[in-house]
């Protein structure tokens, strides 16, 4: 279409970036449009920028729009779409679509295209919804509100912006980071306020509230109960007012903070996941991932007697995981990136807690790049292992093997080493067994099968997936 049909819609300005820091708009300005229809969901992007370089195998590490959507927050079926405007046309890259789950909302459909304008680029977005829920979005029929969040990707700043609609943990993880967006089918005449936390130091907590006017009544309220409030000083829309909250004595583990302008709701935040601008020990670098589960956890309780997937990044990616497995109650707790170390450390938050009837475990892949070796991939494990069977004697144990890849091939004989470790140690425990996914992803002749990775050359295509699926299933004796 043309820009113009948008006339009549305000733009929402993206500022702030994931730790509340604000970008210099001579060097990258971002503001937003949203529409819908009873087919598609629309948006339009005005980005100015100094300077434009893309990364297609990795849209968020060059100029891109991630848009994240969900059926509604704290909903654990997110949608990821990266689009990198290119001239004559865009690229997409999904995450999340599952082509074989029909309940979900969106279709898969997305188009995309840009015009540039030196340095302004115009982007607009289409995203199909299921033929299916057609009636549903033209009535407003139960289903009249979204999750939904934005970054804008700019490649060049130092550190990279990555600036936000309202930052609250990481949207691919949860959906609770994202905005409650209502779908109306009256133009709004005024855009409605909203808040965001960040604590520096895991001590200083800031407050921002946007969308005040001078004079404005702000209200703080901790766990239902009214604490103080404040005046709005704000002269511009798109500025905050900004307040220092840390006297008013927070736990961050454990508070939620209620915001109100002028006596109507705005906002709420749960502290332990607002983003913090400063991590002082770096063994903890998944500590908001982790935070982030533990708060799903608060949301919706885990079901029992569950199968339990934890590990690094071909855990986080498996996303037909719960329709390659159809008669399993699943929990899904991949952290992309971990190590045996790592899976160890959170697993007294994100495992023993679901008291899960079966674990299935992967790790080390990650490990052996890093310098861990075989054998202390092992001990990790055993640490694991002993864990379990201590707190949870009748749960079963199934360790994967760490897989092959194109671009860790020259560590091969050392994932072999470590292959031969952990079929050691599941040999000497009753409910541990040790499933093989690696060897099906070679060819007779003994060569790897690229067909099934992706560009990066380390994670895996839906066929890898495939595989591990059908290896897995008869190990579970599915």
């Amino acid at each position: 279409g043309s820009p113009a049909e948008w006339s009549k819609i305000d733009a929402y300005r993206l500022w702030a970036d994931p730790l509340g820091q604000y970008s210099n708009p001579e060097d990258f300005e971002a503001c937003m449009k949203v529409g819908w229809s009873a087919k598609s969901l629309h948006f339009i992007f005005e980005i100015t920028d100094d300077s434009i370089s893309t990364d297609t195998l990795n849209p968020w590490n060059g100029d891109a729009i991630e848009i994240f959507l969900a059926p509604y927050r704290g909903s654990a079926d997110i949608h990821q779409i990266s689009i990198v405007p290119l001239p004559g046309k865009d690229f997409i890259r999904l995450s999340g679509f599952d082509a074989g789950d029909h309940s979900g909302i969106f279709s898969g459909e997305v188009h995309a295209v840009t015009q540039f304008q030196g340095n302004k680029r115009i982007t607009e977005v289409e995203i199909g919804i299921r033929e299916e829920n057609h009636d549903k979005f033209r009535k407003n029929n139960g289903r009249n509100s979204l999750a939904l969040q934005v970054y804008a990707d700019d490649a060049d700043s130092k550190p990279q912006h990555k600036l936000v609609w309202s930052p609250m943990g990481q949207s691919y993880n949860t959906s609770s980071s994202m905005f409650t967006v209502n779908l109306s089918e009256e133009i709004p005449t005024s855009l409605k306020g909203s808040s965001r936390i960040t604590i520096t130091d895991n001590e200083k907590v800031n407050l921002f509230v946007f969308g005040g006017v001078k004079g404005d009544k702000i209200g703080l309220y901790r766990n239902g109960l009214f604490m103080t409030e404040y005046r709005s000083a704000s002269a511009a829309s798109h500025l905050p007012d900004t307040f220092d909250i840390s006297t008013l004595g927070w736990e961050i583990e454990r508070d939620t903070l209620f915001i109100t302008l002028n006596d109507e709701s705005l906002f709420i935040h749960e502290l332990f996941l607002a983003p913090r601008l400063y991590e002082n020990s770096e063994e903890k670098r998944f500590d908001r991932e982790i935070r982030n589960f533990v708060y799903m956890d608060r949301q919706a309780s885990p079901p029992k007697n569950a199968t339990l997937f934890i590990g690094s990044s071909s855990i986080v990616r498996w996303e037909t995981l719960r329709s390659d497995f159809p008669e399993l109650q699943i929990i899904h707790r991949g952290f992309g990136g971990s190590t045996s170390p790592e899976a160890l450390m959170y697993m007294d938050r994100i495992a023993l807690p679901y008291k899960p009837s079966q674990i299935v475990y992967y790790e080390g892949d990650n490990d052996i790049p890093m310098g861990i070796t075989p054998e202390e991939v092992q001990a990790n494990v055993r640490v694991f292992i002993e864990n379990v069977m201590k707190e949870l004697p009748e749960t079963k144990v199934y360790i994967l093997s760490p897989k092959p890849s194109i671009h860790r091939m020259h560590l091969w004989e050392k994932y072999k080493k470590t292959h031969q470790l952990l079929r050691e140690l599941a040999d000497g425990h009753e409910n541990v067994v040790f499933v093989d996914v690696a060897t099906p992803m070679f060819y007779k002749d003994g060569k790897l099968n690229h067909s099934l990775f992706v560009e990066d050359g380390i994670h895996m295509k839906p066929e890898g997936y495939a595989i591990w699926t059908a290896v897995l299933r008869k190990a579970l004796s599915l």
